[in-house]
């Protein structure tokens, strides 16, 4: 008699500890479900952000084609014409960084706007390697993106150089 209650709290005990196992990845699972939720909830809040920066950007790279057409050397340029540049280097460098560290999908990026990128580049090409040189850094940046692949500027998986 005292056998099978052995038996039977040893089956009781290994019962119990599998279906403490169940419960555990269980609730990995949801946890984990919950996380990919929430990343794709703020992947898709960034996004729409950056929908909108682009939005508030087009009439300066509108204004910037028109400028380069008629003035292509940024020597000439007035200030309007260099605030209008300096706007569309800093923000699109903000929205390149974020692709670049991870923050959003880089083929996203690539995908919606890599001709803008690299018409504006074109375009502010000179300008900010002057820029750079005047500052005492590199005129040309390379970056490891989030997937490895050495960059060196959004041109590149366009053509333009």
């Amino acid at each position: 008699m005292l056998e099978n209650l052995y038996y039977i709290s040893t089956i009781v005990g290994v019962a119990g500890a599998l279906f403490m196992l169940f419960v555990a990845y269980t609730q990995l699972s949801v946890a984990k479900e919950q996380l990919r939720n929430i990343n794709t909830q703020l992947n898709s809040a960034t996004l729409l952000k950056i929908y909108d920066e682009m939005k508030d950007l087009r009439p300066y790279w509108h204004k910037m084609f028109a400028i380069y057409k008629v003035k292509p050397d940024f020597n000439k340029w007035d200030d309007e014409e260099k605030a209008i540049a300096d706007r569309l280097c800093v923000d699109l460098e903000k929205i390149s960084f974020l692709a670049v560290k991870g923050f959003i999908d880089e083929s996203f990026l690539i995908e919606e706007y890599a001709g803008i990128f690299a018409r504006t580049w074109y375009r502010l090409n000179g300008y900010v390697k002057h820029h750079r040189i005047k500052r005492g850094e590199p005129a040309e940046l390379t970056w490891r993106t989030t997937k490895g692949k050495l960059r060196k500027n959004c041109c590149e998986s366009t053509g333009i150089s």
